[in-house]
């Protein structure tokens, strides 16, 4: 978890428009990154439907019928 950056949006200094200052990623993962208003509501634009996609897809909680023995999560003396 850091912040990357010099102070200067991460995508300008063309195109840059409000104030820029550091913000987190969407990933969640607690970085974050000298962008401007304009920069980073493109950068949400384009990597929120990502983001939203990957979460359906692989979800916080496994799923009822999830049994880890069919992804090899789990062993039993008896596999040995």
């Amino acid at each position: 978890m850091a912040v990357y950056g010099d102070g200067e949006c991460l995508d300008g200094p063309e195109g840059c428009t409000g104030e820029t200052f550091a913000r987190s990623t969407l990933s969640g993962s607690g970085d974050a990154y000298y962008r401007c208003d304009g920069h980073y509501d493109a950068y949400v634009e384009r990597v929120q439907p990502r983001m939203d996609d990957i979460r359906r897809r692989y979800p916080v909680t496994a799923p009822a019928d999830f049994d880890p023995t069919y992804a090899g999560e789990r062993w039993d003396e008896d596999d040995w």
